[in-house]
């Protein structure tokens, strides 16, 4: 294995356990300090269901948030990194 790839697999353990570590935010509470861009981690009824990654984290939390609408649970929770 290429020794860059593998120093980067190695790295991502520990930034998923500090992405699902920190608090969920409702995504009508964001907080003016959001990062214009990074990871965010999109979870639903305690479930993790995915981990994505942005240049716009208003935008995709947005998109994402109005899928989950149409089956009338309320919008899921979201964390994020900074980069």
């Amino acid at each position: 294995m290429d020794p860059k790839f593998a120093r980067l697999v190695e790295d991502l353990a520990p930034k998923l356990a500090r992405l699902i570590a920190m608090p969920p935010l409702r995504y009508g509470a964001l907080p003016r300090t959001t990062p214009k861009s990074g990871v965010y981690l999109f979870s639903e009824a305690g479930r993790h269901l995915y981990v994505g990654r942005s240049n716009d984290l208003r935008v995709a939390t947005a998109a994402t948030a109005d899928r989950a609408r149409p089956t009338g649970r309320p919008r899921s929770l979201f964390s994020w990194r900074e980069k």
